[in-house]
């Protein structure tokens, strides 16, 4: 008897389990699947599994029996079965030694997912379900309900038969928990129809790989399934057809070939600006030795730490020119690097009027001190400019508002005592912003702080028929708006008192 326990379970472990396609198929030709059949199993149960896990190699432990299943094939990768089996249990007394036989008859609903479909030579799979037992002579309780669940493996013959073998464990609802074996023999019946014909068109695999051609993104080269089918040659990751080296082992991020850092910085050869010359990843393999963040070749001061705005160059006041052309390096200016207040293009220190703007042939003073109308009236224009210079940066508004400060109405008090002693002249007024913010809203607000101003001098009685104002926004700065005194002066109004 233990001969044939051993030999069933050999058996078991060969196993005969059926599974299988036999075509590929056209699913344009396909009108309805036939791929149903029945499956044949040496079934195996270890009813001492469930309470005594010693007797798991022992085969004694072991019952023999027959299961044949209905298949239905709802997918490719998805099976459902009906198994019906048969088998003689062995009867264990209180103290686990076996006083006697019974027979054991066992249906099944199950559910069986492949994990690879049957164009593979091998296909692993899972399966679940419900079932019951049924022992005919006992006398109570002869029917047991249980959950069966487990792995199996199909060799696969033919697309319509296949070898295998399943292990499954059955949760017992009314009774104990066991082990069951079975392994077998399965074939499908039927194929494909249509117009009731049956088609069938064979797989092929011209590179003889293992893979079918359908699914073989190299189909004239034998490949491995890891590239779909292509080959890699060299072992590196990288399949041939995406390989620039194919047959030299490389990095996948250098699409396969390897590695060459002729200097030893670090950085690739291929990606290396300076190949032969140690550098560093920031500046593309290039040398920066001032560590300004500038590579030396590109770094006009290539041993003094600078900025990039200064094409590596220093600028001790940040005010966009370099010490080396800058007249005044210790001091923000925007006259070859010095200040000048009055923006008339002529720096402070050589401006004779650097309050007020002025020309370079009278040393950045106004050209005139003095006009005359038509009527005789002598306008002092060194006192206009006085004026209107001091207003541009005398004008204050509270911030992001139209709201002058109380500190504006000095000079502006200055300007309506100037068009009262101007009688027969007008008045423009024009509001600027800088460049922080958006246009539309800096448009609006210079307007609104032109108006401002207009509006504080017809109340102090100056007809508003005298008085343009406008604003201007961002458009007309007169200094950068890289920094912030640049920016400061920037937002101002400006006064003209002009002859209509």
């Amino acid at each position: 008897m233990k001969r044939h326990l051993l030999i069933s379970v050999f058996l078991c472990f060969l196993s005969f389990q059926i599974s299988g396609q036999d075509t590929m198929l056209d699913e344009a030709q396909v009108e309805k699947n036939l791929n149903n059949g029945f499956r044949i199993n040496l079934l195996s149960n270890n009813r001492q599994f469930g309470i005594n896990q010693e007797g798991l190699f022992d085969f004694n432990e072991y019952t023999r029996g027959l299961e044949v299943a209905y298949v239905k094939e709802l997918h490719k990768n998805f099976n459902f079965l009906i198994p019906i089996g048969f088998a003689i249990n062995q009867v264990v007394d209180e103290a686990n030694v076996t006083n006697s036989s019974e027979a054991y008859l066992g249906l099944d609903a199950i559910g069986q997912f492949l994990i690879t479909n049957r164009s593979y030579k091998f296909s692993p799979f899972i399966f679940a379900g419900i079932g019951g037992e049924y022992l005919p002579f006992v006398n109570e309780d002869n029917f047991k309900g249980n959950i069966p669940f487990g792995v199996g493996l199909d060799y696969n013959l033919t697309q319509k038969s296949s070898i295998g073998l399943r292990t499954g464990y059955r949760y017992g609802i009314q009774s104990d928990d066991y082990l069951q074996i079975a392994g077998g023999l399965t074939h499908i019946l039927g194929g494909v129809v249509n117009n009731s014909k049956e088609i069938e068109i064979k797989l092929s695999d011209l590179d003889g790989d293992g893979i079918n051609d359908n699914e073989d993104e190299c189909p004239g080269e034998a490949g491995t399934y890891a590239f779909n089918g292509c080959p890699d040659t060299d072992g590196d990751g990288v399949a041939d057809k995406d390989d620039k080296c194919p047959t030299i082992y490389g990095e996948i991020e250098l699409e396969g070939c390897a590695k060459v850092d002729s200097d030893n910085d670090g950085v690739a050869d291929a990606d290396d600006a300076c190949p032969d010359v140690v550098g560093s990843a920031a500046t593309g393999g290039c040398p920066d030795t001032d560590g300004d963040g500038l590579a030396d070749q590109k770094d006009l001061c290539p041993n003094a730490f600078g900025t990039i705005q200064t094409n590596g160059c220093p600028d001790t006041d940040n005010d966009g020119f370099p010490d080396n052309d800058d007249l005044c390096p210790d001091v923000v200016g925007n006259v070859r690097g010095c200040p000048d207040s009055d923006l008339d293009g002529i720096s402070d220190d050589e401006d004779k009027c650097p309050n007020v703007a002025g020309v370079a042939a009278n040393n950045g003073c106004p050209a005139a001190t003095t006009t005359a109308t038509n009527s005789g009236t002598i306008v002092d224009q060194t006192k206009l400019n006085d004026v209107f210079s001091r207003a541009m940066t005398g004008v204050q508004f509270e911030t992001a508002s139209a709201r002058l400060k109380s500190s504006s109405l000095p000079i502006l008090d200055e300007i309506v005592s100037l068009m009262r002693q101007y009688p027969e002249h007008s008045l423009k007024i024009g509001g600027h912003t800088d460049s922080i913010g958006e246009s539309g809203p800096n448009q609006r607000l210079s307007e609104k702080r032109a108006k401002a101003c207009y509006d504080y001098i017809v109340k102090k009685g100056i007809n508003g028929s005298r008085i343009a104002y406008k604003g201007y926004g961002e458009k007309k700065p007169i200094a950068t708006n890289k920094y912030k005194d640049g920016r400061k002066k920037n937002r101002r109004v400006e006064f003209e008192l002009f002859k209509p």
